[in-house]
Order: structure tokens, then C-alpha cells, then sequence
């Protein structure tokens, strides 16, 4: 029997070390067990990904802020100079030193390597403007208000788009440090909107920063379920088990176990979940397509207490 762990956090133990310690129940009782550690953007996240051999060429930034000012942050992260404490609505970024920023992200491009925004689970999609981006959220707000800060937002976005084209250096040239041409930051349309980009609302608006220098926003979980090839493993299980800390009818577990379970029930494949603290019937987990919940408090040997569900789940 071929048994896939793909683990989030489960207490004390993140990820990696969590996938480890559960896959050794089901190994002691006759699997074949492949492990493999998950997490959001964070520590844990770095954790994940160094384990997976992850020393490519891309460049990963965080983008998890809630508020505007994390798109300054995020410009200050990349090397962007001349930038004020606060942001607001009337910003000019033409009046940025984006220079620094510009040649990094060049010459990552020159050798084939990626910007990234990391963002949590979901955010990969949120648009910066729109219903449904900054300003269509905030219910504090009347209508007249929001609409004048959507207007500015994507203003803002517009703005940032242009004023790094401009200092992209082209390729070859004096001050181009071997970089290559600018990616293509527009779509070639004069309505194109960069605030209705899906990932531009990432983290605050700090998503439609990364795309402003041709990145792109994705979940830290897929970059690295994509990493570790983890659709083609779960093809091939028999079973997969997934944990997380809480499972209740708030939640239904965390944003790991939700992509796992998602991914194999596309596939087909039954999914358990370890869990801490169970606070959900059978009925409600098969209708979030898990099979069984085996909670394990907060025990510190983990594999002890998961060999009798482990017994359970074998064939």
C-alpha cells in the first residue's frame, strides 16, 4: 500500500517534521510512505522549501500585510529608495528611486530566474480594485468613498507600472549589468486595469507591487506542492493523510489540509486527517470530501498516537 503524507503544522512540530512523524506510523504497520512538509508563507515556509532542495534562481518575498502600506513595504524590501512611512491615495511613485530594485530584478530575469510573491492561501486570486479588491471591502466606508479610493488604488497601480518601465534598462545597454528587456508588465490594451489582476490585492496591495516588476503571486503552498511534483504523488497513492492543529466547522482544518484534500479528491484518492483537537461529525467531513479525523490531543509522541488509527487505515 503506497501511503502519502503531505503534512502541515500539528502542534509544536511543523510541517516537514510533522509528515515524518505520522508517516512513521503507517510505515511501522507495512506502507510504503512518502513524506513531504507544507506550509503557508513563513518560517515554516522556508523550512519547506529548503527541504524539497529548493536552491533555484527565483527570488520569494512574503506578501501577507492586511493593510496599504505594505505595498511601501514591499517596494522597500525590493530596494525601491525615497519612499514615505505611510501610504496614501495621492502617492506619486514617479517620485521613487526604483533604480535598485530595477537592476536586481533585471539581471533575476537575465538568468532565467523568478520574482515571487508569496501570498496565503486564497490571496493568489484577490484583485488590488474592483467589488471585490480593497476598497469594494471596506464596509466602513460609503459608497462615494469607496468608489474615490478604488479609483485611487488603481491609479496607484497604473503609476507604479509605468514609472518602473521606465527605468527598466534595456538590454545591452551601458547601465544594464547584463540584464534583458523589460517583461511585459501590460497586456496591449488600453483598458487594461493592473488593478483588477488577479494576486495584485495579495497582502495588502503588496501583490500588485511584485507584478509591477513583472513577478508573479502565488500561494506558498502551491509553489511547493508544484516543487515536490505532489499532483503526480497523490495520483499514485493509495491514501493520502494530511494534518493540521484544529479541525472544526469554522474552519474544516487550515489551508494545507484544504489543498490536499481538494487535489485527491480530483484524483480520487481517500484522504485522513491528524488532527490536535476534533470538534466535527462524520457527516460534516465527508461533505468536505474527508474520510475519517483522527484527533491525537496534544501528545508528544505523535507516531504512538497515531499507530492505532495507522492499523485502522492499511490494506
Amino acid at each position: 500500500m503506497r501511503v502519502l503524507v503531505a503534512a502541515g503544522r500539528l502542534g509544536d512540530h511543523d510541517g516537514v517534521d510533522a509528515a515524518v512523524l505520522i508517516g512513521r506510523a503507517w510505515h511501522a504497520v507495512g506502507a510504503d510512505v512518502a513524506a513531504l512538509g507544507l506550509a503557508e508563507a513563513g518560517p515554516d515556509w522556508a523550512r519547506a522549501h529548503d527541504e524539497l532542495g529548493g536552491n533555484d534562481d527565483d527570488l520569494y518575498l512574503p506578501v501577507v500585510g492586511v493593510e496599504a502600506d505594505a505595498m511601501l513595504q514591499t517596494l522597500a524590501v525590493l530596494g525601491v529608495t525615497g519612499l514615505p512611512q505611510h501610504w496614501s491615495p495621492g502617492l506619486d511613485p514617479a517620485g521613487f528611486d526604483v533604480r535598485a530594485a530595477v537592476t536586481m530584478v533585471s539581471r533575476l530575469v537575465a538568468r532565467r530566474g523568478r520574482l515571487i510573491g508569496l501570498s496565503l492561501a486564497g490571496q493568489e486570486l484577490q484583485p488590488l480594485t474592483g467589488p471585490l479588491g480593497m476598497a469594494g471591502r471596506r464596509a466602513d466606508l460609503g459608497l462615494a468613498e469607496r468608489l474615490g479610493y478604488d479609483r485611487a488604488l488603481e491609479e496607484w497601480a497604473q503609476s507604479l507600472r509605468k514609472a518602473v518601465e521606465e527605468a527598466w534598462p534595456g538590454p545591452g545597454g551601458p547601465d544594464s549589468g547584463g540584464a534583458t528587456a523589460a517583461p511585459l508588465f501590460t497586456e496591449g490594451d488600453e483598458g487594461f486595469l493592473p488593478g483588477r489582476v488577479p494576486g495584485s490585492g495579495a497582502g495588502g496591495g503588496a501583490g500588485c507591487v511584485i507584478q509591477a516588476f513583472g513577478g508573479r503571486v502565488r500561494s506558498g503552498i502551491e509553489v511547493l506542492a508544484e516543487q515536490a511534483r505532489l499532483e503526480q504523488s497523490v495520483a499514485n497513492a493509495d491514501l493520502v493523510v494530511t494534518s493540521c492543529d484544529n479541525f472544526d466547522v469554522d474552519h474544516w482544518g487550515s489551508p494545507v489540509t484544504n489543498f490536499v484534500t481538494e487535489l485527491a479528491n480530483e484524483k480520487g484518492c481517500p484522504v485522513v486527517v491528524i488532527t490536535r483537537t476534533n470538534h466535527t461529525n462524520e457527516i460534516g467531513q465527508r461533505s468536505v470530501g474527508v474520510e475519517a479525523v483522527h484527533a491525537i490531543g496534544d501528545a508528544a509522541e505523535v507516531t504512538a498516537a497515531c499507530a492505532g488509527f495507522a492499523r485502522t487505515w492499511i490494506w
